[in-house]
This record gives C-alpha cells, structure tokens and sequence, in this order.
C-alpha cells in the first residue's frame, strides 16, 4: 500500500485491515479540511466525506461507528425526492442530477462499467416483481422491453450521460442508518428512516407505516428495501460480498447462457478477478487466490 510518490518505494501486498485503516483515517482528515457543502455536485464536501464514510463503516461491518456518522452526514442534508412529483411515463424521470436539481444527491458521479446499460440487460424478475402496486419505483426504475424490464431510473436525470449515476445520495444513508440501528437493536429509529423513505416512494395516500418489535424481520425488509432503491448503483458486489458472510443472507447466483448454468457460490473466491500477470510480474505481489 504505496503511501509515498517515491517509485522506488515497494511496500507490497496490503492487508484488508489495513486499507481499511488508512481508509478510515483519510476520510477522517479530510472531512474536517472540506467545506460542508459544495456548489457542485461533482465536488467533494464535508457532506459527501461523511456519506462516503459512513458506507465504509457499514462493509466493515461496524454498525455503531456507521450509525453515528450517517447521523452527521443527515444533519447537512436530509432532504428526499418525493416521487409522487415525478412523470414515470418518461423515459429519463429523474430530475437532471449534475444540475444539481435532485436535492437527494450529495455527491455526482458516474460509471460506465457496473451495470452495463444496453436493452440486453435486463432487471432480474424476483427483483421487478418485488415492488408492490403502489411503488412508484416500479415505473420510476424500470421500463418494459416486451420480454422483460430495463432500468432506466438513473440518478443522472438524463438519457446520454455518460455513464449511470454511482455517487452517493441520501436515500442511501437513510438506508444505512436503518440498517445500522436495527443492528444495534434501535428499533423505533430504523423504523422512522425507513418509513420517512418509503413514504417518498408509494403512492400518495397509500403507504402504510411499517411496525414491530422483532428486529429480524426488520433488518429482512431493510436489507430487500435496499436492493429495490440501490438499482445500478454500483453496491450490488460490495452488498453481497458482506451479506454473504451471513448464512441468513447468502446468495448463490446463477445464469443459464447457451443452456449451460453457471453459478457462483456465496464467498467464492472467483468473486476477485485475477491480477493480470504483468502486474504480478513488475510488482512480485501475491497473485489472488483462485
């Protein structure tokens, strides 16, 4: 883990634990040299420092440190978008994000290789079929193609973005400290987050507030809400990769491509790509395990 411009210098192959530690540290010193909010959204900020954050805490697993710190980032910025406003027959609903006309958004960036955004691709059907009548997602999301649904919901608020939004917005950090709190057996709190959220999301007048006592179905309806919010957001790798770790939550994927099915279990190995060889080669760094 380089952490000196001298070419010279080869420190090797880091830790998990340590990436994280310099991660974390960075972010901390950062945070107090940003301004709180910035007049563009591709800019950093305070805001977006601590939003990023509070996503690190939540894939190291640490609920306590990512409660807190979503607590900070929503205390700057806490609006949500109402899609009640929005037109779902259009094929780009969004309002245009680089504008800064999503007040949702906290920091604007694109992607042009998590999710590839070609009529092919399609959103899977347990996904399509999870949203419920009045979820406004549904046709906010996604579009029919005759066969299937494409998504076209983008936080870009555009068709020829360069790219899919795959920056940071509070509807992610409402998600994360629900997530958190119900992890930490805060109830009442996960539950006002995720509620003031899906209000946002249903139809005016028909949303029923969620209730209950027992965090686990709870922390179930988070974690699906989640995924039904986050489309092509670029979490869904890092989403599985800690959510596997919990046997409740474990997902094993399959595709069937030319009649043959394909499957990649949960924490296998083949979910790291090879080090090309000409990096393992230059470096002398440890090769991924396979």
């Amino acid at each position: 883990m380089p952490l000196s411009s001298n070419v010279s210098n080869r420190p090797g192959r880091g830790t998990v634990d340590k990436i994280y530690g310099q991660l974390t540290e960075d972010l901390s010193t950062a945070i107090d040299l940003l301004p709180i909010s910035a007049g563009l959204p591709t800019r950093p900020s305070r805001t977006a420092g601590y939003a990023l954050l509070a996503k690190v805490y939540l894939n190291m697993q640490q609920y306590a440190e990512a409660a807190s710190i979503a607590d900070k980032c929503l205390e700057i910025n806490n609006k949500l978008l109402d899609y009640n406003t929005l037109d779902p027959s259009s094929g780009a609903p969004m309002p245009a994000g680089i504008q800064n006309k999503n007040p949702e958004i906290i920091f604007y960036t694109t992607s042009l290789y998590g999710f590839y955004y070609l009529p092919s691709t399609e959103i899977a059907t347990e996904l399509v079929n999870g949203y419920e009548p009045n979820d406004l997602r549904r046709n906010v999301f996604l579009e029919s193609n005759g066969t299937g649904y494409n998504f076209k919901g983008s936080y870009t608020g555009d068709l020829f973005s360069y790219g899919l939004f795959a920056g940071i917005a509070t509807d992610e950090i409402y998600l994360i400290r629900a997530e958190a709190n119900i992890r930490s057996q805060k109830i009442p709190e996960a539950l006002r987050d995720l509620n003031l959220l899906l209000f946002n999301r249903y139809k005016s007048g028909t949303f029923v507030p969620i209730s209950g006592t027992n965090p686990e179905p709870v922390l179930r309806k988070i974690l699906t809400e989640r995924r039904k919010e986050l489309v092509a957001r670029g979490i869904r790798w890092s989403d599985l990769r800690r959510l596997n770790q919990d046997s409740r939550f474990a997902v094993t994927l399959k595709r069937n491509i030319g009649g043959t099915e394909y499957t990649l279990a949960p924490n296998s190995l083949r979910y790291l790509f090879p080090i090309p060889d000409n990096e393992i080669n230059s470096s002398g760094i440890a090769q991924n395990p396979r």
